[in-house]
Order: C-alpha cells, then structure tokens, then sequence
C-alpha cells in the first residue's frame, strides 16, 4: 500500500517538486546501485578460500609434481573458487594456525595440522565435520587415524596424507645366508637380524637392522610390535609396562647380538642411508618413500636389490603389521567466517577419485582401497605393502603440552635399557612414570 500511495503522490506533484523528488530518487537510486555493487563483489570475495599449508600438501594437490594433474582445477572452475595458498614449514605453520584459532574471527578458511601438534586444547580451535562429512563415506580411513583428532565424540580434523615406516632390507645380503623370505612375525625378524650380522669378506662389520635411535620416533615400531603405547589417543598414560619391557627386551638382545649398529643411539637418517647404500646395513626401518633413495643407482652399491615390506607384529597381536606413521589432517577454524565453502573444499580432498590423483602427485593416502586403484600399483612399486603398514599403523603417544619432555624420558630410558645400563622391566617402569608425571597424572 505504501509503495502505491508514493506513485499516486508523484503523480500531482507540481513541477519544481517533482524536480527535488527525482533528484532525492535519483540519490537513492545510486545509493542502492553502489550497495549492489558492494554486495557483488563481496560475493565475489567469498568465492576466495584461503588454505595455511605445508609446502608438499599444496604440491600434492595442484599438481606440482607426478602425474596427478592439478586435482581441483574442474571444481574451482564449476565454483568460481579461487584458492589463496599461504604455505610455511611445520614449526610457523602451527604457531600461526594455533595464533589465528585464538582470534575473534580469522581469514585462514581451512588450515592443515599434523599429528603431533593436534592436542586437545588446539582441537577445541576447530569446526566439529560430522555434519560437513554426511553422506561421504569415509570407512577406509584407519580408525586409528580418525581417533587422533576426535574430541568428545566429534571428528575435528580430516586425516588427508601419511607418511609411514616400513622395513627396508637388502635382498642380495638376503640371498648369501640363504634367506629367500622376510618371516611372517617379529620374533621371527630378530633372528634373521642375527642371522645377517658379522663380517662381509674384506672385514666391514655388517649390522642385521637399523633404527634411527637419535630420536624417540626411530624405535617407535619396536614398541608397537609387543603392542605398547606410551598414551591412548587422547593422551592418558600407559599403565601396560609388561608389553613395554617386551619391547626393550628384544631391543637389548638385538643390541647385545651385535644385530644393531654399536652406535645406533647416535646414528641418524644419513649415517643409516650410507650404510644402506654400502651393504653395511641389511634391514632398515624408515618410511617407504625411502625406497627410491635406497636404489639410487648414481650412489648406492646395490640399486635395484633394496625392496620394502611392512613390519612384522610380535604373535598374538591383532594386527600382522605395525607402523609408525606421521598424519595431516585438514580443519576448519571454528571462528572462520567461510564454512560453507570450506566444507565443501575439505570434502573435495576426501574423493575417492582426487585421492588417487594426490597419490599420483606425492601424497600418501589415508583412504586404503587407493591403493588398490591400477593407476597406483602401476606408479608405486610397493602400494599393496604400504597397504598393509596403514592399515596396522598406530600412533604411540598422542600429542600434549609435555610431549617432547615425555619422549626425552621415554628416549633415555630405551637407549640404557637397549645397551645394558637399566633392565628391561627398570626401563618400562620408568618410562611410564615419566610419561605419566610430564602428562601430569
């Protein structure tokens, strides 16, 4: 009614009025086209996603390298997305990202974290993606990996790329003790480590297995074949010291054997990549990307004789396979102020379909049935191993704010249980009383 009492109203005006109401019209009018211009290119705007990463996730995903192609290009064009990489190494990256969770509101859309930096207090900083995720289904993503970054029965981050260890082993040196197969269990394992270690023909010591025994990582493996933890998934201390003293106890009789390098509490990923390379070392337990670098045939003495398998479980454990393995997972800032689209980017990396096209492009896959994609077991040598290794990997301290005085404990008291200096069962004692004193139970 208003609208048409305004029409009629103009309609008797006289002239000169008529005049000052056009110009009042016309003031409005240009008002209202200079608000709709705004609010276009505000929409526009909205269409940027701005993505806090790490340098090889953001490779993995526009194609930087392999064959992959650049993985989103048809859904940024569908969506006039346009996306706003801001990358960093791992350190920055978290400090901005945790900086920017702590904001009224932030322009990160969606940020990338790893494992080790996902605790429950840097969890409460993300969008719960239960709802984000309806209807995707997700059932080929380890558990294990989803647990890490629950929070209260909601998953706060998606698990998007792996990088998991794997035993690396010399098949020639295999081959002149007449050893055709690797066993089927780590008991198993620790024999043929034996059976591998002494002298080569011209007097060079040869070591059966190697572990990066510099950092608390390295010997994480050795732990989860006996099925120890340090902490659950949410960071409660272990209280099962009869699976811990398992472990250091088969680490000091390899040790006492002369199956592990003397000085293999010092000894580090390059020492142990030369050993490789030399002969000097028969079995090594690395990640699996390890494996071009170990046949690398402008540096190593036995390119094309290095395969790689997944490590053998103790018997009795539930799953044949064990696995360090370090995760990114993708997250959405609770105080982002573009969750629609954020979603809808988070659930783009979860495509069964673009998951194999990151595979192709350096990414390793969270989702387990990539690696039964033709395209992957064409492009990797050892997918259905690496396979086998997420499937059983598992995280054995999850993160908390003593985490690195937690794994200097845990650290020293392993390498004096491995050369002698505490018993296996002092050791374990040990280690979880610090574990539980630096989580602070």
């Amino acid at each position: 009614m208003a609208f048409s009492a305004a029409r009629m109203t103009n309609a008797v005006q006289p002239q000169g009025r008529i005049s000052a109401m056009t110009r009042r019209k016309a003031y409005a009018i240009t008002l209202l086209a200079a608000g709709a211009a705004l609010a276009s290119t505000a929409a526009l705007q909205a269409k940027d996603l701005t993505l806090l990463t790490h340098a090889a996730i953001q490779g993995s995903i526009t194609g930087a390298s392999g064959t992959g192609g650049d993985v989103l290009a048809g859904w940024q064009q569908e969506n006039d997305v346009n996306l706003n990489w801001i990358t960093a190494d791992i350190a920055p990256l978290h400090d901005r990202l945790m900086r920017e969770t702590s904001l009224s509101s932030t322009s990160i859309d969606v940020g990338f974290i790893l494992d080790s930096y996902a605790t429950q207090a840097a969890l409460s900083g993300f969008e719960p993606l239960d709802d984000c995720l309806t209807g995707l289904d997700i059932s080929d993503i380890p558990q294990t990996f989803l647990d890490q970054v629950s929070q209260d029965g909601q998953l706060k981050a998606l698990p998007i790329r792996h990088a998991t260890t794997a035993l690396h082993y010399n098949k020639a040196l295999l081959a002149e003790h007449g050893i055709d197969a690797l066993p089927d269990t780590f008991e198993g394992l620790i024999e043929v480590a034996k059976t591998l270690s002494g002298k080569s023909d011209d007097g060079t010591p040869v070591y059966g297995l190697s572990i990066d025994g510099t950092n608390a990582g390295g010997t994480y493996n050795l732990l989860m074949a006996y099925g120890a933890t340090l902490t659950d998934a949410q960071g409660k201390p272990s209280t099962d010291v009869e699976a811990l003293t398992n472990a250091y106890a088969a680490l000091a009789d390899l040790y006492a054997a002369g199956a592990l390098p003397s000085n293999f509490t010092a000894m580090g990923i390059d020492q142990i990549t030369q050993g490789v390379w030399q002969g000097r070392i028969a079995m090594a337990v690395q990640p699996f990307n390890r494996y071009l670098t170990y046949n690398d045939a402008s540096k190593s003495d036995y390119a094309g004789q290095v395969d790689v398998a997944a490590f053998p479980a103790a018997e009795g454990q539930p799953s044949p396979y064990v696995a360090r393995t370090t995760v990114w997972s993708a997250v959405i800032p609770a105080n982002s102020q573009n969750k629609e689209l954020a979603c809808d980017f988070v659930r783009q990396l979860a495509d069964p379909e673009n998951v194999v096209l990151m595979t192709l492009n350096g990414n390793g896959p969270v989702r387990t049935d990539a690696y039964l994609d033709q395209r992957v077991i064409d492009a990797i040598p050892y997918a259905q191993a690496e396979q086998q290794a997420v499937l059983g990997a598992k995280f054995v301290i999850a993160p908390f704010d003593q985490i690195g005085r937690a794994q200097d404990m845990y650290l020293e008291n392993m390498q004096a249980a491995a050369i002698g200096l505490k018993t296996p069962e002092q050791a374990a004692a040990d280690t979880l009383a610090a574990i539980a004193e630096a989580a602070g139970n």
